[in-house]
């Protein structure tokens, strides 16, 4: 569909310029005053490269010493490499049950018992590892908005340490259920907390122009994690016992929360937003120093529509992909007939099309945001809708084998499903103040795990008390909270633009009030300081 056409259907939103045209005065601002009405003092500095502000005195990062590409582009930083490098092993624990469930059951002594198998080793550490670990998530996101000096980067690194301790208890004792669901239940906690932590960092590390692609990356790594781990389950798992995998799992957890407890420096919260450009200049007001209270905490859940929509459609998005990560191979294994080889591949596909839908989604997503905020949103919206149709072609397609018919469809459904979720983080980064982030992406990540976790709980309950096998269930669940995803992506039309702007502007705010601060306590210098600011533009 052409851009101009959909730009015509869609609702006028100011641009930034027009948001901050005459921005010599500041007025306060009245109950019925939009935030375009206001107008605000110019910013003066160009937005600054966060690794000039190491978070340790004595450790510092030389920016002249770094390749113009790497200053060109944010993505290159050896902190957002970092990121990515330490967040990869850890979702290497994320899928190991689902190609080993029947060996599972089998060492449990549930050969003859599906139904067993699918309670306790599919609904029951699913919710242990989605639902059940929500507490532990939650608090560790919180800590991750309050405390300073490094605490970001520290939860980080004890999030990787206690994911790798979880997942080498099995090992020691594989016939005992209950340590595989205590290790599955501080995986989850792990998993949630660290993804959060780190698109908090990553809004910190990148500009807003460079986040759905630092998202992408950031998503390309958990499903490239995700994935490995799931195909070394399905190969390494039946022949050295299914043991083995977990253990592999926890050494690289091990190694990634040392190497990011040791060699990770956290960077200074909204050094890359451009509306705080002026605090981290010289002759700022040293930086954000905004803390994370209840007002503002109740602003972003109870206030922010966009924030609303977002978290609710994490929660109806992620349902399929709770049936995908657990049920599929095994369903495709047991109900299809493929080979375990086979099964393990046929996912394995539906992994490299979501790894390649979400570098396409994050790059499709900035571009359409750069033409017009409002196309973003309609763009995610179709991609879901089009999800769909080849994720029913893999559940129900007549084929008993790989081939090249069902490894497309496969493909296919990866990519298309992740083509709108790469941009909902960033989205949410761009709608909240650097001091909310943490417990806002927090509350995000928990509905997704929510979403993952009770997801195959309502294929037992469809099996349960409507009769359905498991086609049926997926059949159901996919068409059904995919529709609705798309609807909620599209009501973001209408609210996303606002409340960026609404962010932005509270950030001005802050940079106004700090100004005034600094020039009451130094009024020699304020006249200087006031005369550059009337000559500097805001771009």
């Amino acid at each position: 569909m052409n851009a101009s056409v959909l730009a015509l259907a869609l609702p006028a939103v100011p641009s930034d310029r027009d948001a901050c045209a005459d921005m010599s005065t500041h007025r306060p601002r009245s109950k019925n005053t939009s935030p375009n009405d206001i107008e605000l003092a110019p910013l003066v500095a160009p937005p600054v490269d966060p690794t000039e502000f190491p978070s340790s005195p004595s450790k510092s990062y030389n920016a002249e010493a770094l390749s113009p590409s790497v200053l060109a582009n944010p993505l290159l930083s050896p902190r957002f490499l970092f990121l990515i490098a330490t967040l990869l092993p850890l979702y290497f624990t994320v899928n190991l049950m689902a190609p080993l469930l029947t060996h599972i059951a089998s060492s449990y002594g549930w050969d003859d018992s599906p139904a067993l198998r699918d309670y306790y080793l599919g609904s029951s550490l699913s919710l242990a590892f989605g639902v059940f670990s929500l507490p532990l998530a939650a608090l560790a996101g919180y800590a991750s908005d309050v405390l300073s000096t490094n605490g970001r980067v520290r939860i980080y690194a004890c999030c990787n340490l206690a994911n790798g301790f979880g997942d080498l208890a099995p090992a020691f004792y594989p016939k005992n259920y209950y340590v595989l669901y205590s290790s599955r239940l501080v995986g989850g906690a792990a998993t949630c907390a660290a993804t959060t932590v780190a698109f908090s960092l990553m809004g910190d590390i990148l500009p807003s122009g460079r986040r759905n692609a630092g998202s992408a990356c950031l998503m390309a790594a958990m499903g490239a994690g995700t994935l490995v781990g799931q195909l070394y389950a399905g190969t390494a798992g039946p022949a050295f016992g299914w043991p083995h995998p977990f253990v592999v799992s926890g050494l690289l957890s091990l190694v990634a929360g040392i190497w990011s407890g040791t060699a990770m420096h956290e960077p200074r919260r909204g050094a890359t937003e451009e509306a705080l450009a002026e605090l981290y200049s010289k002759g700022g007001s040293g930086g954000y120093e905004k803390k994370l209270d209840w007002e503002g905490f109740a602003d972003a859940m109870g206030r922010n529509r966009s924030n609303f929509i977002l978290i609710l459609q994490n929660f109806t998005n992620s349902v399929p992909w709770g049936l995908i990560f657990v049920f599929l191979n095994d369903f495709l294994s047991q109900e299809r007939g493929l080979s375990d080889r086979d099964a393990t591949f046929l996912v394995a596909a539906f992994g490299v099309g979501a790894a390649v839908g979400g570098g396409m989604g994050g790059w499709l997503g900035q571009t359409f945001a750069q033409k017009d905020r409002r196309l973003m949103p309609v763009y995610m919206s179709l991609t879901t809708l089009l999800a769909i149709v080849p994720t029913l072609l893999v559940v129900n397609a007549p084929y008993s084998k790989m081939s090249a018919t069902s490894f497309s469809y496969a493909v296919l459904s990866g990519c298309f499903a992740n083509l709108a979720g790469v941009n909902v983080r960033p989205a949410m980064i761009g709608i909240n103040p650097p001091e909310v982030r943490g417990v806002s992406m927090t509350a995000a990540n928990l509905v997704i795990n929510l979403g993952r976790g009770v997801g195959p709980a309502f294929v037992t309950i469809l099996g349960e008390w409507a009769g359905y096998n498991r086609r049926e269930s997926f059949n159901v669940l996919i068409s059904s909270c995919w529709t609705l995803t798309a609807i909620l992506l599209l009501m973001l039309t209408w609210t996303l633009p606002y409340d960026e702007e609404r962010m932005t502007e509270g950030l001005r705010r802050y940079v106004v009030d700090a100004r005034n601060a600094k020039n009451m306590e130094n009024p020699k210098g304020a006249e200087t300081m006031n005369t550059d600011l009337t000559v500097q533009e805001l771009d």
